[in-house]
This record gives C-alpha cells, sequence and structure tokens, in this order.
C-alpha cells in the first residue's frame, strides 16, 4: 500500500520477532522497498534509535530521489491520501518533528526526568528492572553524575518525525563527526524521545521545524496509548496529522477505509478537530455525578437572613445575562454575570479569583459570602450554565436566602452548532452534520435541565420558552419578589428568550 503511489519504503524488522524471511521473500526484488539492518529492540534503549539511524541510512544510499524520511511504526495507518500528504509537506520546506525544552516544557508527565540523561542506563528496565534500579540507585548514592555534551540544548518530543534529506544527511553527518554525542545517547533512558528530537533542533534553524508530531496518537487519562477500532473511522480522516498510530489489527473495516483514503488522488483538505478534546468530553460525561467527597474543615456559611441570592440558570448565555440586566433595573441587585464559569471584568481580587476560574470552585459558598461582604449588598444576582448542578446544590445548601431561576429555552441547529464549538468539539470552518453530534447534544442538554429537576431545590422557578406571559409574570413576580406590575415590565421589557 505505502509504495503503490511511487514512494518507497525501507524496513527494520526487530531482530527478537520471528517472520522476516517470509517478508523478505515476499518483497524480494521489489525496486521501491529495501531492508535495513537489523537490531534487537528493547522499550525505552538505544537499539530504537540504532534502527531508526539503520533505516535511514540504508534509505539514504538506495533511493537518491527521495526527498523526505517519515517513520512509521507497523500500527501505523495513513488518515489522508497520499498526493494530499505530499502536497502539504512539499508545500513548506520544513521539518516534521516534536521538539520541545527538555527541563523546561513539562513534556515528562511520571517517572525519571533529569535522571534519564545525567546518570547511565546499560540495564534495560524492563528486561533487567532490578538491575535497572540498583545501578541507578548506586550513581544517585555516590553522585556519578555526567555533563552533557558539549553545545547541545537538550529537547524531547514524539519520536515519530517527517524529515527533509538535508535534515538526515546533517544528523548522520554530525554523529560521525561527534562521537562523543553517540556514545552519550547509547547511556540515555528512552533516548527515542530526546535524541534525534535534539539533534534536529541544533542543525536546523527553528523557523524550518514544524513543532508537532506528523502522526496522531492518544493517551487515556491512566497514561496508556489508546488503540483505533472500526468506530473511528469518521474521527481519524478529520486529525491534523498525515498517519495515525496505533490502529488495531483486528479493526478489519478502519483499515479498508483508510487503505481506500490513502489511494485517493482527488482527496479535499479535511476540517480539523482534536479528538483528544471530544475523548475528555466523553471521559466527562461517563462521571457526571461525582464530586469530591465533603472536607474536613468545611464550616457552615452564615449569612444575614435579609441577605437575597439569586441565581439565573441558562444554557444560553446570551439569554441570561440579557435577562440579569432586567432584573438589575428593576431590583437593584448586585449582577456578577457567568461568575463561575468566565473571566469578567470589574470583580474584587479577593485572592486571585478575578483572574484565576480554578480558585472560585474550592469552595463556592466561601466565595458569594466574601463577594457580598466586598460589595456590602443585600442583593446578588449571577448567572450559572446548568452543567454546575454540583455548585447548585452546595450553594444552595450553605445558603439560606438563595432561589434558582431557570431559563428552559429551544436549541436551533445553530445553537447547537455554537455550544458544539465553544466546548472543543467542532471548529469554525466544520461541517456539524460529518458527525451527527446534534442527538447526543440535545439529549445532554435535556438530561442536565432534568438533573436540576431532579434536584428538588426548595425555591426553583423555572421560565419555558413559549410558556404564557401570564405564567412567566407570575414566576417572575414570585422568584425575585417584586409586584406584578414590575414583573410584568420585566417580561415585556426583556424579551426573554431572544438572543
Amino acid at each position: 500500500m505505502l509504495v503503490a503511489r511511487g514512494d518507497c519504503a525501507v524496513i527494520h524488522y526487530d531482530r527478537n520477532a520471528r517472520g522476516f524471511n517470509q517478508i523478505q521473500r515476499a518483497l524480494a526484488g521489489h525496486p521501491r522497498i529495501g531492508f535495513a539492518r537489523r537490531h534487537r529492540c528493547g522499550w525505552g534503549d538505544w537499539s530504537l534509535v540504532a534502527s531508526t539511524l539503520a533505516a535511514l541510512r540504508t534509505g539514504m544510499g538506495m533511493f537518491a530521489q527521495a526527498s523526505h524520511f517519515y517513520l512509521v511504526s507497523g500500527d501505523c495507518m495513513p488518515i489522508q491520501p497520499s498526493d494530499m500528504i505530499k502536497s502539504q509537506i512539499f508545500a513548506q520546506d520544513k521539518d516534521y518533528i516534536e521538539t520541545k525544552d527538555f527541563f523546561e516544557s513539562g513534556w515528562i508527565k511520571t517517572g525519571l526526568s533529569e535522571e534519564r540523561l545525567i546518570y547511565r542506563h546499560p540495564f534495560n528496565e524492563r528486561r533487567h528492572t532490578r538491575l535497572f534500579y540498583k545501578c541507578l540507585a548506586l550513581q544517585r548514592r555516590f553522585d556519578l553524575r555526567r555533563p552533557l555534551p558539549r553545545g547541545l540544548h537538550m529537547r524531547i518530543g514524539s519520536q515519530w518525525f517527517c524529515l527533509r534529506r538535508t535534515t538526515c544527511e546533517a544528523v548522520l553527518g554530525f554523529l560521525d563527526q561527534r562521537p562523543d554525542v553517540l556514545r552519550f545517547f547509547k547511556m540515555v533512558w528512552i533516548p527515542d524521545e530526546c535524541a534525534l528530537q535534539t539533534l534536529v533542533w541544533h542543525l536546523v534553524p527553528e523557523v524550518q521545524i514544524e513543532n508537532q508530531s506528523p502522526t496522531f496518537l492518544m493517551f487515556t487519562d491512566y497514561g496508556m496509548p489508546v488503540s483505533f477500532h472500526n468506530d473511528h473511522a469518521d474521527i481519524l480522516p478529520l486529525q491534523d496529522a498525515f498517519f495515525a498510530r496505533k490502529v488495531s489489527p483486528c479493526a478489519k473495516g478502519l483499515r479498508k477505509s483508510l487503505q481506500i483514503r490513502w489511494m485517493q488522488s482527488d482527496g479535499e483538505s479535511p476540517h480539523h478537530m482534536d479528538a483528544r478534546n471530544l475523548a475528555s468530553y466523553v471521559s466527562r460525561r461517563g462521571r457526571m455525578g461525582l464530586r469530591d467527597a465533603p472536607r474536613a474543615w468545611d464550616r457552615a456559611k452564615n449569612l444575614s437572613p435579609d441577605c437575597q441570592v439569586l441565581i439565573i440558570v441558562s444554557k444560553k448565555w446570551s439569554v441570561g445575562k440579557s435577562f440579569t440586566q432586567q432584573v438589575v433595573a428593576a431590583t437593584g441587585a448586585k449582577d456578577l454575570g457567568y461568575f463561575f464559569d468566565e473571566i469578567i471584568s470589574g470583580m474584587p481580587d479577593l485572592g486571585g479569583i478575578a483572574r484565576d476560574m480554578d480558585r472560585r470552585y474550592l469552595d463556592p459558598a466561601s466565595l458569594v459570602q466574601l463577594v457580598f461582604q466586598f460589595f456590602e449588598t443585600r442583593f446578588l444576582v449571577f448567572c450559572i450554565d446548568p452543567c454546575r448542578l454540583s455548585f447548585l446544590e452546595a450553594l444552595h445548601d450553605t445558603l439560606p436566602g438563595l432561589s434558582v431561576l431557570e431559563l428552559q429555552c429551544e436549541f436551533s441547529d445553530q445553537d447547537l452548532s455554537g455550544h458544539a464549538q465553544r466546548i472543543g468539539l467542532l471548529s469554525a470552518d466544520m461541517n456539524p452534520a460529518d458527525l451527527n453530534l446534534w442527538p447526543m447534544l440535545r439529549c445532554e442538554l435535556e438530561e442536565e435541565s432534568m438533573r436540576i429537576r431532579n434536584a428538588r431545590l426548595p425555591r426553583h422557578f423555572c421560565l419555558k420558552e413559549g410558556a404564557p406571559e401570564e405564567n412567566l409574570i407570575h414566576t417572575i413576580a414570585e422568584s425575585l419578589q417584586v409586584p406584578h406590575q414590575k414583573a410584568q415590565a420585566i417580561v415585556r421589557s426583556a424579551r426573554l428568550f431572544d438572543d
């Protein structure tokens, strides 16, 4: 498949694996396929880089016409047409490789970090676990650190790349001239994540590096790689990448569709969406309803009995903000907007809450009490998204003068499109019909409203779009504790459900 469109391929086959003779016989004599010198590969050790360099040397020697070299593994599959990939690569004179600062980027989430470099690792952690950690402990004990190679700024990133021929020549020539660098990386732990990333950054101007991996891959929130199956067929072509890694060998349908896509000669450039955002969104939905256990140091929040808090619940933020303005005009309340959903101007610092959303989530009831004291008001009104049910429950348990007024809006396809873009499921130039998200989103919005009703908050009022005007007036008068005439003025001037 890979060479059917005129490209070439070099195969490095692990010496630990069986089946090489059958592959070699099946592909023998093919003018666009070569075989690199084989290495026994082990996860996290130098053999992975050595096999990559061997494949590069073989490819550069066999295929003088090759202008770019793309590293893929056996479970990678192209997710874009071959012509489209080549046109994008040739359109700009750049190398595609992720290369981040080793020490400052935070790329390494867990496990060894600086120790990968400053200590020597002659043993493989997975094959010789006890020897690996014994050797590391001895070096720590006797402070057997080693200096980093002279003149190199250490970088780190994904091992998958697409490099220009000139860059590959520069890397191989550099290693031939600097045996000290070669010796250094041979004793690094997981050098495939830092060796070529460091050398390319050292040898190529930064403006000529597209600092991202050309291969799409995902990890779960448990740190495990995600395997792609048949039900990912509509998502993978939308990723901003050329290949995808970890396509399951059992996903026959997915592999067939990607093979057909690879052979297309007139494929259109896709509208990109990041499947990582979608995966995070689905994961959050799966955990919906779970909260942290109550903190032992929580204490009752005491407000004066005549202090009144009105929370306007609206999924349409523009509707919630417009209605809030009418409430403020009629009652003189202090308006905080979507206090727990966005940064707004005019807020007191109060320990950083004016600029940091995460701090507002720690203890919302105490925060509301502080805002009351700062503004010296008796009536506070703010909006909240229906997904913040846990906040509503926490506030209702601790604030005696709390009322909740829910605005139940109807949602058009355009509304759902805007909502999907806001939460990162769609890009602005993407056709939402490609993913058929509307049924899932409508169901989610209905479930959010249902959960609020099921919470049975004592002072929960609801204004439903399309309800008779008299019903709206009665609900507003009761929830705001204002005369009928004032409630009528709010309904007629606010145009409640207009965006």
